[in-house]
């Protein structure tokens, strides 16, 4: 995918946070280093970050373009997301205009207390893995913020639309350097998914 400077600029602001914040991880800090001193490798992964929330919104505002392979979750993510995900770049001028209290700070914060498995999975064969475990998860987790107060729906709608990222991720960029880095996270989890993409997990 083509670089898109804008997206990349605000992916750094995200990554230097994250560093910041998840600084009592070591592996993941390292991770995140990685990507900071590896900037084609992490242009690549966050170009196809950005096109896939570019299909999702696409296909959530015509429904008949899904493939049907991942339909499923397509379908469960409009449900709860309404008619538009956020861009990299939309989420880096939400938090700049509203900042404490900006949904995608929260998720930093939140993701502090809750994403330590990244730290544990550590793969030095795949230094990006931990880093964009957590810039996944913590994307959804933001998106979820955006939409209501309730920690529990908020984690609901995290789970949908992670679900619905890898799900187009692995049918539309089936050799994305992100999808190397989750898929055996996706494998892990296979269950949570539509047969369709059950089947291409094997």
């Amino acid at each position: 995918m083509p670089e898109d400077s804008s997206s990349l600029n605000s992916a750094e602001v995200a990554r230097s946070l994250a560093e910041r914040i998840f600084s009592q991880y070591p592996n993941t800090t390292e991770s995140l280093k990685w990507l900071k001193d590896n900037r084609p490798e992490f242009a690549t992964r966050v170009a196809d970050f950005d096109a896939v929330v570019a299909k999702l919104n696409e296909i959530i505002a015509n429904p008949n373009s899904a493939n049907e392979q991942y339909g499923v979750e397509i379908n469960q993510l409009a449900v709860v997301a309404g008619k538009h995900v956020p861009s990299l770049s939309e989420a880096e001028l939400e938090a700049n205009g509203q900042f404490h209290h900006s949904p995608a700070l929260k998720a930093f914060f939140q993701g502090k207390r809750e994403f330590g498995w990244a730290d544990e999975e550590y793969d030095p064969n795949r230094p990006a893995r931990s880093a964009m475990g957590i810039f996944l998860e913590g994307y959804g987790r933001y998106v979820g913020l955006r939409l209501t107060k309730g920690p529990e729906q908020a984690a609901k709608i995290q789970k949908v639309f992670v679900y619905a990222f890898e799900a187009t991720l692995l049918v539309e960029y089936p050799n994305s350097e992100l999808l190397g880095d989750i898929k055996e996270w996706m494998r892990s989890d296979a269950d949570k998914f539509s047969e369709p993409i059950q089947q291409l997990l094997k």
